[in-house]
């Protein structure tokens, strides 16, 4: 929701000097609310597919365009994650790009709590440490994911 964008934005004031000057940053981008006002414009766009059972491939063509003429999108939260990569149980190597999402129209960075099994775009590797850290790593919410899918 939007309003949890902005909370979010605020609390980066409480994460050290870094923090601080990134929030000032992405609320000054936030005032730029128009691409018309020049580049470094931050927009948080509403729409009823958010809220809809449509998986991302099957978005409406209006906010395909939104997405498409964005520099980057970001994707948060793990029902929105599960809704790029179709609910569906990848092997946990797959490709974001070329196997699970190759219909993305600009770059999308994802942000999600690991909830369900849906899952796409780790290596083995991070897979056994994350099982080593967590058995129920993949369901529990006791790991993350950042993940960037570029077209």
């Amino acid at each position: 929701m939007p309003k949890d964008v902005v909370t979010a934005i605020d609390a980066l004031r409480f994460c050290g000097d870094e923090g601080a000057a990134l929030s000032g940053r992405l609320h000054d981008a936030l005032a730029r609310r128009s691409p018309s006002d020049g580049a470094g414009c931050l927009r948080i766009v509403s729409h009823p597919y958010y809220v809809s059972s449509l998986e991302a491939a099957d978005m409406p063509a209006d906010v395909k365009a939104l997405w498409a003429a964005a520099d980057v999108v970001v994707v948060k939260g793990d029902a929105n994650y599960r809704r790029v990569t179709g609910d569906r149980h990848w092997p946990v190597t797959a490709d974001l790009r070329a196997d699970v999402a190759p219909w993305v129209p600009s770059p999308v960075l994802l942000l999600r709590t690991l909830k369900s099994d849906s899952l796409a775009g780790v290596t083995e590797e991070e897979a056994a440490a994350a099982a080593a850290f967590s058995p129920q790593w993949r369901v529990a919410g006791t790991c993350g994911v950042v993940q960037l899918i570029t077209p």
